[in-house]
């Protein structure tokens, strides 16, 4: 038995689940994989991948079975520019493009270290303002800590440009 199908997020690494009778084991293909003839390796796959686990006994017999592995793409990917010039179009800045969040504290800052934006459950809702007024055309800094649906807990920190 390879063990049952499960999903991680892209970067994240799983035990597979693999059983059976003594003997040699060979997953395949190795790809991703902290190694190929033990029955429980680590996976590490870069994309959705299915692994395929031969058994062979001391008689010299085998049997195989496969276990899918679903990557789901890495959804926090903070926008590296936005234009908040209420057009319609980017005027907010979008720190995720999926539903892997539970909550994510946002802080945003100027070149001088001044917070100029803050949330402690971002919604991809600023829009470049601080006090009600634009914040100026400009590069700031953030530091977002994330919360997934997995529990593993994010940080990122970069930069983000304003333009309008």
């Amino acid at each position: 038995n390879a063990g049952p199908g499960l999903s991680i997020f892209e970067g994240s690494t799983v035990q597979l689940q693999g059983r059976g009778s003594a003997g040699t084991y060979l997953w395949t293909p190795a790809t991703g994989l902290s190694a190929t003839h033990i029955l429980n390796p680590i996976a590490k796959p870069l994309v959705t991948t299915t692994y395929n686990l031969r058994i062979t006994n001391t008689q010299g017999c085998s049997n195989s079975a496969n276990v899918t592995i679903v990557v789901i793409p890495y959804c926090v990917k903070p926008l590296n520019a936005f234009t908040p010039n209420n057009d319609g179009n980017n005027d907010r800045w979008f720190i995720t493009n999926g539903n892997c969040l539970i909550k994510a504290k946002v802080q945003v800052f100027n070149r001088y270290g001044g917070k100029v934006f803050e949330s402690d459950d971002y919604k991809n809702d600023w829009d470049g303002t601080y006090k009600n007024k634009p914040v100026p055309d400009g590069t700031y800094y953030y530091v977002i800590n994330y919360e997934l649906i997995n529990n593993s807990k994010v940080v990122k920190r970069g930069n983000v440009t304003i333009l309008r």
